[in-house]
């Protein structure tokens, strides 16, 4: 069995450019947006050997956002007001976790089932994956 602390940092920048369409009311025109946000990760992970042809592995681990938190841009059409259009916010604070099972079929086939999930402020995601590796 291997159990390892870990650490992430990663730095997410997003600038969209704006558009300006003609011919019509219904022409957009938007300035675009920029987005910069920092993510803070922290967790275990572990690992180990079931039988010779399959391994477990696990995750569990906290992953807090620093800065922007929601896309938002500002449009307008050709004959109104602006207006500002947001996305869904990234929660400020997640709990991951992702439990997987890998086994050998043959020398060069593998099977596995994993299962990810993150849960926050108001957020719910959850992968459950299934996949089948040959290497040839």
């Amino acid at each position: 069995m291997a159990v390892e602390p870990f650490a992430g940092l990663a730095y997410l920048n997003i600038d969209a450019k704006g558009i300006n369409e003609t011919d019509g009311a219904a022409a957009l025109r938007s300035i675009g947006g920029r987005m910069d946000t920092t993510f803070c990760t922290l967790g275990m992970r572990a690992s180990a050997s079931v039988s010779e042809a399959t391994r477990v592995r696990g995750t569990v681990g906290w992953r807090h956002a620093i800065g922007d938190r929601l896309p938002t841009t500002t449009s307008s059409f050709a004959t109104s007001s602006a207006f500002s259009a947001s996305g869904v916010p990234l929660a400020r604070n997640v709990a991951i976790v992702e439990a997987g099972v890998e086994t050998h079929l043959q020398t060069d086939m593998t099977l596995g089932l994993s299962y990810a999930g993150q849960f926050g402020d108001g957020l719910r995601d959850h992968v459950l994956k299934l996949a089948l590796g040959w290497k040839f």
